[in-house]
Formats: structure tokens, C-alpha cells, sequence
């Protein structure tokens, strides 16, 4: 496998490359790596571009359903990626000159219980691993 050219950084240390592996070479890797730990951490990096501490916070509740089949989706708590911060529930204030009962905007109805936010909707444009 060739390694790509690196171009020496303005201060005449080299710098790390970045570069992607073919289809073949990944299948060569899959077909190296001894333990399926190593050859799925493998493939969720390459496919779908988890950095190592993400594949290494992976639990089998994540990539297992209920039936003990692969899920077709793995969502990564944003907790848990670069820069994640742990989620806080949004809380809903009647903003200052909104009647009680009287005001029908959707911020009121949130604060009322009226209505309940829109879920998240669950990404559909994952690419799927081969």
C-alpha cells in the first residue's frame, strides 16, 4: 500500500497525511484482522467516519436491537461525540405579556402541555456498510 506524499509544514516538521483506503484495501484489512471486535470497529471508522474514542464508547445496546440482530442505524448519543455536551431538556417559559389561557402561540401551548415538540426524526441518508 503506498503511502501519500506528505508536504512539510511551514515550520519544516511533516506533517500527518490524509488520505482514504480503497474497497480493496479494506477488504484486505477485514481479512487480517483476527478478532470481529477489530473488523467492525474497521468498518463503522472507514463507512461511517467514527474517530477511534467513538468507536471505543460503542455498547452492544447500541449496535444490537432487542431480537439480538444488527441494528440498519447506529446513533451515536451526542454525548459521547467530539465536542458533545451532555443534552439538557429544553424548558418552555411563558414569555413576559402572554395571558394565561388566553394566548394561543405555540410557546404557550408548550408551556400549557397542549402540544408536544416535534421528535427528532431519525437520520435516513446513513451510508450503509457493504
Amino acid at each position: 500500500m503506498p503511502i501519500p506524499a506528505v508536504k512539510p509544514s511551514k515550520k519544516g516538521v511533516n506533517i500527518g497525511a490524509k488520505w482514504e483506503f480503497t474497497d480493496a484495501e479494506i477488504t484486505r484489512l477485514l481479512d487480517v484482522l483476527p478478532h470481529l471486535r477489530d473488523r467492525v470497529m474497521l468498518r463503522l471508522g472507514c463507512y461511517l467516519g467514527y474517530r477511534i474514542s467513538e468507536l471505543l464508547s460503542l455498547t452492544l445496546g447500541d449496535c444490537l436491537d432487542d431480537a439480538g440482530e444488527i441494528r440498519d442505524v447506529i446513533v451515536m448519543p451526542s454525548v459521547r461525540l467530539k465536542g458533545g455536551k451532555p443534552s439538557t431538556p429544553k424548558v418552555y417559559v411563558r414569555e413576559e405579556g402572554h395571558e394565561e389561557g388566553h394566548c394561543h402561540c405555540r410557546n404557550c401551548e408548550l408551556v400549557e402541555g397542549k402540544i408536544q415538540p416535534k421528535p427528532r426524526r431519525p437520520p435516513e441518508d446513513l451510508p450503509k456498510w457493504p
